[in-house]
């Protein structure tokens, strides 16, 4: 029995210890299992990583081809129709191209006809037998609006057979009223005269054209460029009336001190020279102003007219001359503080005509002051030449302006001091702030109405239109005595001293 028991219990002892041993491979397996199955985890874990990884650089690549697209979308768009754009801007400037060169040539062709009308001008120069008795005297012109001051001298020795007088119209690099370069004096000049030798432009002038005309004399009309050789004999006669303290403007710059002769107006103008000039009043000749003796004349001229027409006889007709010097030049100009009240005072008065004649200097002037811009301007002279009553006056004579006019209105300078030769009544805008008058220019304010504001003006033309002009006596007295021509004339006196200095007795 005992060994029953042992042989039952060795029999479970031994089934126990592989039931044991099952359950430790059992375990074994499940544990390897686990860790087959962790690291399948992991490697799943990894994997959902890098395929994410992959997606975000899909979606990244995804974007950037997007923006690939547009910015081809945006380069077609741009570079390609605006290469399109510029071909069609390149054939453009090529028709436009061929247009200036046939223009250019146009051009060409007209400067060639006026080369070969001056070529026959200067033939005719050329052709005349030299002789003592002649003398050839050339007028270079560019501000016709100066034209009176020369006229009686070069017309006097048309007449005078010792004389070969020549016009030469020479552009100006001036600005016109509306801004723009403009030559008057060709245009006004072949218009008036048959023979007058005439360019395009400044670059048109030959270097050595004085030179070809090789003349005695030459006149001048102002002082301001030094460009003609100092070995010919030049003349010059101030182009308006010297009456403000700045001598050395007038008395002493290099035409001054190289002139063969200076022709002025009075003894007074003679001594300035003298004090002032460096070669004093060695070339000075008083012979009275020409541009004053031409005046004198042409106001008998029945020819001349006013440039409103208007069925009814105005009550007044008045010239207003605005000047441009501002502070720190002359000071003179009163236009930007009046402009617009003339022009309200136009339209009310629709009884008194008004023209307007600016100083061809006052668009640019009240345009780079910034006090009156040119567009402005051009309106207001717009409006007030579209007045029924009033007139813009741009033209190169004035002369029919002070026959036919009753008052001038004006802030100076010149004809301040001309419009004394009409006797009729002046009233000078006074800016208070100009730099004055020399002592020849003040004998000529007692004549004068001076108006500060437009008031005082408004005031002066009632006080006028009632009849009251006290300055009258003042005005008829200055005019005998600054226009007196019973001796002889101012145009006569420079011809026979050139006559008597250059010509052999």
């Amino acid at each position: 029995m005992k060994r029953l028991k042992e042989f039952i219990k060795g029999i479970i002892k031994k089934l126990l210890k592989e039931i044991v041993e099952e359950i430790n491979e059992v375990d074994k397996k499940i544990e390897t299992n686990q860790k087959e199955v962790l690291e399948t985890f992991v490697e799943i874990i990894n994997n959902q990583k890098q395929l994410d990884e992959k997606i975000t650089n899909l979606e990244i690549k995804n974007t950037e081809l997007d923006i690939n697209i547009n910015n081809l979308k945006d380069y077609f768009n741009n570079t390609i129709i605006e290469k399109f754009d510029n071909i069609d801007n390149i054939f453009s400037q090529g028709k436009s191209n061929l247009i200036e060169i046939k223009g250019n040539l146009e051009s060409i062709d007209n400067r060639n006809k006026l080369v070969k009308e001056n070529l026959n001008c200067i033939m005719l120069s050329l052709n005349r037998k030299h002789s003592q008795k002649i003398i050839r005297t050339v007028f270079l012109i560019h501000n016709v609006e100066s034209w009176y001051t020369i006229q009686p001298i070069y017309e006097n020795m048309l007449n005078e057979k010792e004389f070969e007088p020549i016009l030469v119209a020479v552009p100006r690099n001036y600005n016109s009223h509306d801004g723009t370069f403009e030559d008057k004096a060709s245009k006004y000049l072949k218009y008036k005269y048959s023979k007058v030798i005439t360019f395009d432009d400044y670059n048109s002038i030959p270097d050595d054209i004085i030179y070809t005309l090789n003349p005695d004399v030459i006149f001048r009309q102002s002082p301001w460029e030094d460009d003609i050789p100092k070995q010919f004999k030049i003349c010059y006669i101030p182009y308006g009336t010297i009456t403000i303290p700045v001598e050395n403007l007038h008395f002493n710059q290099d035409l001054h001190k190289y002139a063969w002769r200076l022709y002025c107006e009075s003894e007074f103008h003679r001594k300035c020279y003298e004090q002032y000039n460096i070669v004093q009043d060695c070339n000075v000749i008083v012979s009275g102003y020409t541009k004053f003796e031409q005046m004198n004349k042409l106001l008998d001229n029945a020819e001349l007219v006013w440039p409103i027409k208007s069925i009814k006889k105005p009550k007044l007709r008045i010239l207003w001359a605005p000047h441009h010097s501002l502070e720190g030049w002359f000071g003179f100009s009163t236009f930007a503080n009046i402009y617009e009240d003339m022009y309200k005072f136009a339209s009310e008065n629709t009884d008194i005509e008004i023209v307007l004649r600016p100083h061809p200097a006052l668009t640019e002037t009240m345009s780079n002051s910034g006090l009156i811009s040119k567009d402005k301007l051009k309106d207001y002279y717009n409006r007030f030449n579209a007045l029924s009553n009033c007139y813009l006056d741009l033209g190169e004579e004035y002369i029919n302006l002070f026959k036919f006019s009753d008052l001038l209105i004006t802030d100076g300078v010149s004809f301040l001091f001309e419009y004394i030769i009409t006797g009729k009544p002046i009233i000078h805008t006074d800016s208070k702030k100009h730099i004055g008058f020399n002592e020849y220019g003040k004998q000529f304010e007692s004549s004068w109405y001076k108006a500060y504001t437009f008031y005082d003006l408004n005031k002066i033309i009632d006080q006028l239109l009632d009849g009251n002009d006290h300055l009258k006596n003042n005005r008829y007295k200055l005019k005998e005595k600054v226009f007196n021509f019973s001796n002889n004339s101012p145009s006569q006196i420079i011809i026979n001293d050139i006559k008597n200095s250059l010509l052999e007795k």
